[in-house]
């Protein structure tokens, strides 16, 4: 019997060590199950400031040429010597490595140097978010010029590290007390640069209806970059050409490569008037650009000889306008009243859902886009793109009317939109001079597009030491 009782005790006692067993490798999964669910919710946290800074980043980059922002310098931190020139310093705005293991609510505290870097759209230190912070970095996509500071078809990449700090226990390998959750996202964006024009006045579709009257008028197609409509009444590059880029005064195009509208335009012009439309390509300067258009080193040209792809350029720029007016207008201030529709400092983009009449008078810089009519009766002083999508008319018979960039008539007909006839009369003293970065100025105000997007993680792209 007393046998039994010993055996009983000791089944007993496997019987709990087994349960104590099983209670403690539940524990032991639920912390670790727990652990990687508190991982997995930093990281998608993460993962949303990232995004939230891409976005912010990304309309940031409007108004601003790809050029300058690309060259920009910048300081990059790095915290470790033997990172100061890394494989990962090409796209990215810090090293992921430091990401991960930075205390930066005291970045004093870690020491650290610095490394010259060009791109960098927010400071050494990142932009503080609500849950965290980001960096941010925009870097060019690979081209024949292998110029990384240079862009030349508008697409480029934007790279974005997001950080929350983790939960506490988790030990930096820079004396830190927690390790960061890292998310690191890229896009490839693209500038549409189809509205990049290369002449003070474009029109498209088979016919213009011309027509010029006695009052003075010049169409000016030298790049006159870096000049203003002060500098221009002044007569330095009304006059004097030397230097400045010749292009044509008045771009013809049509995707049947009928020259009509060249024609149409000439015989409206009498032959003293000649010497007013100026630049490249004869005199008058007036050309059929649309195989040019073709063969253009920018991928997006070609696109404006498709109405249905400018009848959507309408659709966007009405969806992201600074300033919108619907319905038929006549706008502009009287006497010493001016209406301002933007400044070089500030250029705005302007939808005008209707027909426009400059009764009064006008200064203004960016993108004017007009659906209907564009009719000058007042002043218009203007620094930008002028497109007229839609009617395609255009009117200018008012006293010193001056436009600083580029003109674009189109005359949208039908669903789906084919290009009618457009229409062109200067009755009154206007001018108008080619600016090349007044339209790149223009064009940039419009949103660019994401063309695809992806997380990085260490299997698409390798760092070592690992994350």
């Amino acid at each position: 019997m007393r046998n039994d009782y010993g055996f009983a005790l000791v089944i007993a006692l496997i019987i709990a060590l087994l349960l104590s067993l099983l209670c403690l490798s539940v524990t032991l999964s639920s912390m670790s199950e727990l652990r990687i669910s508190g991982e997995f919710e930093n990281h998608e946290k993460a993962i949303l400031i990232a995004e939230a800074g891409f976005n912010r980043e990304k309309q940031g980059l409007r108004g601003d040429q790809l050029d300058t922002l690309l060259a920009q310098p910048g300081t990059m931190l790095v915290f470790k010597a033997d990172q100061t020139a890394p494989d990962w310093a090409v796209r990215n705005p810090i090293s992921p490595i430091d990401a991960r293991n930075i205390d930066f609510e005291q970045p004093s505290t870690t020491g650290g140097a610095s490394n010259p870097v060009t791109g960098l759209l927010t400071p050494a230190t990142g932009r503080v978010i609500e849950g965290g912070r980001y960096f941010a970095r925009l870097s060019d996509n690979p081209e024949e010029d292998n110029d990384p500071s240079k862009d030349t078809d508008g697409t480029v990449y934007l790279r974005v590290i997001g950080i929350t700090r983790g939960v506490p226990g988790e030990s930096g390998s820079y004396g830190t007390h927690r390790k960061n959750s890292v998310a690191i996202i890229e896009g490839v964006l693209h500038r549409d640069t189809t509205l990049d024009m290369t002449s003070p006045m474009s029109f498209l579709g088979p016919h213009v209806t011309a027509e010029f009257g006695g009052e003075p008028f010049v169409i000016d197609g030298f790049d006159h970059e870096g000049m203003t409509l002060d500098d221009l009444g002044k007569g330095k590059g009304a006059d004097h050409h030397d230097g400045l880029t010749a292009l044509p005064a008045v771009n013809c195009l049509d995707p049947t490569n009928a020259t009509g509208s060249v024609n149409d335009i000439k015989t409206a012009l009498k032959d003293n008037q000649f010497d007013n439309v100026i630049g490249a390509g004869g005199t008058p300067s007036i050309v059929d650009g649309s195989n040019d258009l073709r063969n253009s080193d920018n991928p997006d040209a070609e696109n404006v000889l498709d109405p249905s792809y400018l009848a959507s350029i309408a659709r966007k720029v009405a969806a992201i306008a600074d300033l919108r007016y619907e319905g038929n207008q006549s706008l502009g201030g009287q006497g010493k009243d001016v209406l301002s529709l933007g400044s070089p400092a500030n250029p705005k983009i302007t939808y005008i859902h209707g027909d426009l009449d400059v009764s009064g008078n006008i200064y203004g810089s960016g993108l004017l886009l007009v659906t209907g009519d564009l009719k000058g009766t007042g002043s218009l002083k203007y620094d930008g793109l002028i497109l007229v999508l839609g009617t395609g008319g255009v009117t200018f018979s008012g006293a010193n009317n001056g436009i600083l960039g580029g003109l674009v008539a189109a005359n949208l007909e039908g669903t789906p939109p084919h290009f009618g006839q457009t229409s062109l009369k200067v009755t009154g003293n206007s001018d108008f001079y080619f600016k090349g970065d007044s339209i790149r100025m223009a064009v940039s105000l419009l949103t660019m597009r994401t063309v695809s997007w992806r997380e990085i993680t260490p299997e698409i792209e390798p760092v070592a030491p690992a994350l």
